[in-house]
């Protein structure tokens, strides 16, 4: 963890006007990840300023992606007093006010820390509701640009530079890998807890625990997300690639998605598939790639779009869309269902899930 956090002014006023808010925190955010998974949920050396911009980070985040529910639903909802605090300290009352009455629809409560009994709350309030009370407002308040968030920030920053500048350029953070190989330790679970799951269940109830830190390390820094994924036991790190993957070519936009967005968890996926003994999969997943050059798996956005300008758009549509409907096939075919292969691993390497 650094001592200090602030930035040089100089080199932030270069930064494009659209990423301003973003750069204030850039080198504080491998550490807030870190913090998070032990619980602290900011370095003690962020100033006040500092964590409010990191707070309404999380918020914004997630609600121009998904909404505020998708703000509650993920890991990102243990922040939530921290929103509040943070929308009062750079001045965005409108903003507090619909967040507090968003965060009333929890029952009898206030918002629960805990992802998983957050989630088990969520299910009891209908969608419409959290669409009304806030997301509705919330766009028309960012409509106007007297009343949009990222002007009581900027605002704020104006008024207390002293809390985010510095005269000299900050070092990048810096994260021993040896502390999330010993962090990854722990998401070995105990039997108890998958009792007589099977299929879909099983598996996420095998990766569950490791879910969340993934992604708060790998959003923070793409390359040390890989670092915490290499670090799990290959199984554990295989059926994690799996699901995350399942996910984006199911539910976030196919194969074409992931080209762009999971490019360098490819490698991964591939070893993933190998150790699973998924040979349909592998298969399918080989020939996907096999139309784009290497430059595609590599988490530097430059190199995505040497890829673009190598393929053409309406080329990989086709390629991808080939891919998506051959991939629901093999998931909805009994024989070669994913679930047969995880559940053959799990049986024959218990000691890289169980901790008894």
């Amino acid at each position: 963890m650094k001592e200090n956090y602030r930035i040089d002014k100089a080199r932030w006023e270069k930064t494009p006007p659209d990423q301003r808010i973003g750069a204030l925190i850039k080198d504080a955010w491998l550490d807030v990840g870190i913090s998070q998974l032990d619980g602290s949920m900011f370095p003690s050396a962020l100033t006040d300023g500092q964590r409010a911009v990191v707070s309404l980070w999380f918020l914004t985040s997630e609600v121009w992606n998904g909404g505020i529910w998708q703000f509650f639903h993920n890991s990102s909802g243990c922040y939530a007093k921290a929103v509040v605090t943070a929308l009062v300290r750079v001045g965005a009352k409108h903003h507090a006010d619909l967040f507090v009455k968003a965060a009333s629809l929890f029952p009898n409560v206030e918002v629960p820390t805990d992802v998983k009994r957050r989630r088990k709350l969520l299910k009891s309030i209908p969608t419409p509701k959290w669409k009304r009370v806030f997301d509705d407002p919330f766009w028309k308040l960012e409509e106007k640009p007297a009343t949009k968030l990222d002007r009581f920030i900027l605002d704020y920053v104006e008024k207390h530079r002293e809390e985010f500048f510095r005269p000299s350029p900050a070092e990048l953070p810096t994260q021993p890998e040896a502390y999330l190989a010993k962090e990854a330790a722990r998401y070995r679970i105990k039997r108890s807890q998958v009792g007589r799951k099977k299929g879909e269940k099983l598996h996420w109830a095998l990766i569950e625990s490791a879910w969340d830190p993934f992604w708060e390390i790998s959003r923070v820094n793409k390359s040390m997300g890989l670092v915490f994924l290499n670090s799990l036991s290959p199984g554990l790190r295989a059926l994690l690639i799996v699901d995350i993957f399942n996910k984006q070519v199911l539910r976030m936009g196919g194969g074409y998605s992931c080209l762009f967005f999971l490019g360098h968890f490819f490698d991964a996926l591939v070893e993933g598939y190998r150790l699973l003994d998924a040979a349909p999969y592998s298969r399918l997943l080989t020939e996907l790639l096999s139309h784009f050059p290497p430059e595609i798996r590599s988490p530097d956005c430059r190199a995505q779009k040497v890829v673009q300008q190598i393929v053409r758009p309406e080329q990989m549509t086709q390629i991808c869309a080939t891919f998506d409907k051959q991939f629901k096939k093999l998931l909805e075919n009994k024989s070669n269902k994913i679930e047969k292969y995880i559940e053959q691993y799990v049986n024959q390497h218990p000691e890289e899930f169980f901790v008894d």
